[in-house]
């Protein structure tokens, strides 16, 4: 029985001019089975999965999958099955959703969460435009919102919660951005694929603004800049999530993309807590692995030179990366 959110989300596209295939209603149906089960659903204000049902269908990228109304893309960007990307100097994706009195985003309570399938690397290119934003409110007033990651120095920048000024961030991340990040209040943490908490914020939280949520930029008193090329495929705002809550979000969304066929970037694993782990999952044509996110794990059980019979690394893997394919025998641990 298909979801009734499902339906009314795509009865919004088609008023909007979209279409909905037959197999993107069944996905988008199961998707809202998986945020209903686990209570996410019941806390969000707003929620995109900016991917479209065909090229050129922009109402199915572009459709809220809460409030049911589209979010808008300014200036110069692209759209594909990856995500909405700016230009990084002009373009931004405008949400529509301000967070106010009555919405679930709280000061006791709040999230906000963002996804991207950037391989980018290096760090931003200057200060302060085309420092990358991948979503933002404005930097310059009290209870800042806005994620930064790898800037000029780096380091990845993240408020939900700051006074006017400051800026909270874990440090230098290793290798590519792409991934699911999430602030919540609910301890407070800051999350990055796999549910590690990397970031404490500070409690005090403003949440009436003025100004609704940008993708791909941020606002510094009012105007638009901290422009962004990173492509920005999933995002939501509401109440608190908890930890669970978050991973059983990302898997919903890694569910939902894997169905669309985008290449996605699965949260980490700590190997050492994991039994009975299911070989397909990497195979040649499963997942990938960031061995920088892995908590507890010995990388060298994973060098050309101390490798098992039976598992290779993928030469073609972007950097960084390895892909395992074991044999019926795993190595030794």
């Amino acid at each position: 029985m298909t979801n009734a959110k499902a339906t009314a989300w795509a009865a919004a596209v088609v008023a909007a001019g979209g279409t909905v295939s037959a197999g993107r209603l069944v996905l988008c149906s199961t998707f809202y089975d998986a945020l209903d089960l686990h209570g996410i659903y019941a806390k969000l204000d707003s929620l995109f999965i900016i991917s479209p049902d065909g090229a050129g269908n922009t109402p199915s990228a572009y459709m809220d999958y809460v409030r049911l109304t589209q979010g808008t893309a300014h200036a110069t960007g692209t759209l594909a099955a990856g995500g909405w990307k700016g230009d990084g100097s002009t373009g931004y994706f405008d949400t529509g959703f301000t967070p106010g009195v009555g919405s679930q985003y709280q000061a006791a309570s709040c999230h906000a969460f963002v996804y991207t399938t950037s391989t980018r690397a290096v760090g931003g290119s200057g200060n302060p435009a085309n420092e990358m934003a991948l979503f933002g409110n404005d930097v310059a007033v009290s209870g800042e919102l806005y994620l930064l990651p790898k800037w000029a120095d780096l380091n990845t920048y993240w408020g939900l919660s700051d006074a006017a000024g400051s800026v909270d961030g874990p440090g230098a991340i290793a290798g590519a951005i792409a991934g699911a990040w999430c602030m919540t209040s609910t301890g407070p943490w800051g999350y990055r694929n796999g549910g590690t908490a990397t970031q404490n914020f500070a409690s005090t939280v403003t949440p009436n603004r003025t100004l609704s949520i940008l993708l791909g930029a941020c606002r510094s008193s009012g105007t638009v800049t901290y422009h962004s090329s990173d492509p920005i495929v999933a995002f939501s705002m509401g109440s608190g999530l908890t930890q669970v809550q978050y991973l059983a979000l990302v898997d919903a969304v890694n569910d939902y993309l894997t169905g669309l066929g985008v290449n996605t970037y699965p949260p980490a694993m700590d190997l050492t807590t994991t039994e009975n782990v299911d070989a397909v999952a990497f195979s040649g044509g499963g997942k990938t692995m960031d061995l920088a996110t892995i908590e507890n794990l010995d990388t060298a059980a994973f060098t050309a030179t101390n490798l098992s019979s039976g598992w290779q690394t993928q030469t073609d893997a972007p950097s960084g990366w390895v892909i395992i394919y074991p044999s019926p025998t795993p190595p030794s641990t």
